[in-house]
């Protein structure tokens, strides 16, 4: 695969983020999601798998290594998240309505869907600085590195 084509790809894994992004907000408000837009496993992910698979091309650049810990910071909170939505809440007792209880549940929801929305922002940033990188390697640069 040529720098252009890597590039191509790399965007389409960004573009995969963004999608994610707003699927993972719209899950977390209660709309019908598709599920092969919100995989619990990382490996599930089509922006894991181009990193593990493509994205290796870009391996000797400085900021490869640190997005394998992001991808896995973003599962992680997203499993928190999908703990949160599929988990109900309390029933009211004696000192709490259930209009109460339920706006606290969606209260956490938020946070922890607010949470999740960070961690895929920061794998985002992550990927632009590997775009700039791989970008800044003249066409012989790249072709040596991979």
């Amino acid at each position: 695969m040529d720098k252009k084509e890597a590039l191509a790809e790399l965007r389409n894994a960004k573009a995969y983020l963004i999608k994610w992004k707003s699927q993972i907000m719209a899950f977390a408000w209660g709309m019908p999601v598709d599920p092969k837009h919100i995989p619990l496993v990382y490996s599930d992910g089509d922006y894991s798998q181009w990193f593990y698979e493509d994205g290796q091309a870009f391996e000797p650049l400085p900021t490869h290594a640190l997005i394998a810990p992001a991808i896995e910071e973003c599962f992680s909170r997203f499993q928190a998240l999908y703990l949160a939505v599929n988990t109900q809440p309390e029933k009211a007792g004696f000192f709490d309505s259930q209009a109460k209880i339920n706006a606290k549940h969606k209260e956490d929801i938020e946070k922890v869907a607010h949470n999740v929305c960070n961690a895929i922002t920061n794998l985002i940033n992550l990927t632009n600085t590997l775009e700039k990188e791989a970008i800044a390697l003249s066409e012989e640069e790249y072709e040596k590195m991979i």
